[in-house]
């Protein structure tokens, strides 16, 4: 199953940094604020990309990883445009059938939104992990969650009733690509 990142991505434009994934050369993080997805950039982006990603990471919109989960891309680029009165980033896109794509792209230096929060921050530690009994997951969140991840076969950690949940690949363990769901609190 292929990843589909954007289904991580919020709809509303509140929080506009919350609709854009953060692609750094190391990660690619995609959060709606109740899941978050990771995954490494090595396993979606040629090294050329790689490379012309700035330190702070770019900050890619929803329309361009929802178009790179309809069809396989062959050429993934970067590059700078000029526009009126300063240089605007694109990223190009080009598909097996020659059309190429571009998206606005920002840098994640809080210049043109917020930066994107510390998602390093929130997963949480086996010193963290407390008995659970009893725990509520919305099935939504986690069928955004695992169509984001790329497979059909989870495994869910639990850390303890009203903390974050970690989730991961039935075959692939955390080395490729782990998610975060919050509980759920349903009233009773």
């Amino acid at each position: 199953m292929k990843p589909k990142i954007h289904e991580c991505l919020a709809n509303d434009e509140l929080r506009p940094t919350m609709c854009h994934a953060l692609i750094t050369s190391e990660d690619i993080v995609a959060s709606d604020a109740h899941v978050l997805v990771w995954h490494k950039t090595k396993d979606f982006f040629d090294e050329d990309f790689i490379k012309s990603i700035p330190k702070e990471g770019i900050l890619v919109p929803k329309p361009a990883l929802y178009d790179l989960s309809l069809r396989s891309a062959e050429n993934f680029g970067s590059r700078y445009f000029e526009s009126k009165d300063k240089k605007v980033r694109m990223i190009i896109i080009r598909h097996e059938d020659d059309e190429e794509r571009y998206f606005k792209v920002r840098l994640n230096n809080g210049e043109a939104m917020q930066k994107y929060p510390a998602w390093q921050k929130v997963w949480p530690t086996l010193k963290e992990t407390e008995p659970v009994t009893s725990i509520g997951i919305n099935p939504v969140f986690l069928a955004k969650l695992a169509k984001a991840i790329g497979s059909n076969q989870l495994h869910i950690r639990f850390h303890g009733a009203n903390k974050a949940m970690v989730v991961f690949e039935h075959r692939g363990g955390y080395e490729n690509a782990k998610g975060l769901i919050m509980p759920a609190m349903f009233n009773t």
